[in-house]
Formats: C-alpha cells, sequence, structure tokens
C-alpha cells in the first residue's frame, strides 16, 4: 500500500466520525439541510442539524428556557465542529444563544467552530456577536450563495479534521 493510500484511507475513515453539528435559522431549514447533504456526501455522515436529535422529554418542573438550555447541553457534548450559519431576512437569535453557549460553557470547542455569514447581512450583525466572536477567537467567513456556503463549511471540517486527528 503506498503512503498516499494509506493517508487517503485515514482521513475517509476520519472523515466518516468527526461529529459536526449545523445551527442557524429554522425558517430556511432547507438550506441548512442542503448543506448538511452536501457534507454527508463529502463523507462527513456524522453531520446533523439541531433538530436531529432525539431529545428527553421535558420534566414537568423546568421552564421552557431551562429545557432549552438542557437539549443545548446535548448538542454542544455531541458535537466535535460546529458550523454556525446566519442567513439574512431572518430571525437569527438563536444562532446568537448557541454561539453565545458554545463560548461559555464549552471554550474548548470554540477553535473547531465556524461562523457563516451571508454577505448581505454582514451590515446587520450585532457588534455584539462581532465581539464574542473575537474574543473566542471564532473563525468566521461571509458567503455570497448557497455554492460558497458549501465550500466554506466543507472548507471549515476538512480544517478542524486534521486538527482532530
Amino acid at each position: 500500500m503506498s503512503f498516499r493510500q494509506w493517508y487517503d484511507g485515514r482521513i475517509s475513515e476520519a472523515k466518516g466520525r468527526l461529529k459536526i453539528v449545523i445551527l442557524g435559522s429554522y425558517c430556511l431549514i432547507d438550506r441548512l439541510r442542503e448543506l448538511k447533504r452536501y457534507l454527508i456526501g463529502n463523507g462527513y455522515k456524522e453531520t446533523r442539524l439541531v433538530a436531529d436529535f432525539s431529545y428527553p422529554n421535558k420534566e414537568s418542573w423546568e421552564s421552557d428556557e431551562e429545557y432549552n438550555y438542557r437539549k443545548s447541553t446535548m448538542v454542544i457534548k455531541y458535537g466535535q465542529v460546529f458550523i454556525f450559519v446566519f442567513f439574512d431576512n431572518v430571525e437569527n437569535q438563536g444562532v446568537v444563544t448557541e454561539i453565545d453557549f458554545l463560548a461559555h460553557k464549552a471554550q474548548q470547542k470554540t477553535q473547531f467552530s465556524k461562523v457563516l455569514i451571508e454577505d448581505s447581512y454582514r451590515d446587520k450583525l450585532s457588534s455584539m456577536v462581532v465581539g464574542l466572536m473575537r474574543l473566542h477567537k471564532i473563525d468566521h467567513a461571509l458567503f455570497k450563495d448557497d455554492n460558497e456556503l458549501k465550500k466554506l463549511a466543507h472548507g471549515a471540517c476538512f480544517r478542524c479534521l486534521h486538527m482532530l486527528m
């Protein structure tokens, strides 16, 4: 076996085990699902949206906020790589909360995160979010269309794959 065959086999095997979570506004869930399908098609078999997880039932004593916090904890514990997507013309507050949650509850995972921002949304992004990304050194990039979104997400996953190998 050549080195190249050995290396390609190792990469393929590692891609299949890498646990990726895509987080974005569910107003555009079809675009998020398409990104998920793209990553799976490129060998990242363990790619999930937050909606893909099975959650325990809400306890009678839990408020909605407590339950959502518990669910976020599960997702953060599962994932190794996190792709946060900000789309234009939708509510992105959930994504902001999830980035904040990751930055404060799982700081060691921020280096394996990528924030992707639709170019037309750039000027609408809160300075608080930009400050959070800079403070926690969360990588980010702008995308113009879904093809660019897919390529940037794929590149982020590949970079993280090598960091985790």
